[in-house]
């Protein structure tokens, strides 16, 4: 890993999680999502939605 990597994966805090490491590539993957979606949740609120469907990325009703 180089040093920019590991400095950026310490500011989300997925290296303080212990499953990232516990459970192999497949849980360090699922501890970033995490981080990734708990700090995008206060700017793309409606990214869960989007996902749902089919298609390109839509906004949920209002």
């Amino acid at each position: 890993m180089t040093a920019h990597l590991k400095r950026w994966l310490a500011t989300t805090g997925v290296l303080a999680e212990p499953e990232a490491f516990r459970t192999g590539t497949l849980g360090f993957l699922r501890a970033l999502e995490r981080r990734l979606q708990a700090e995008d949740q206060d700017f793309y609120p409606f990214t869960s939605v989007c996902r749902k469907t089919a298609g390109p990325p839509r906004w949920p009703a209002a």
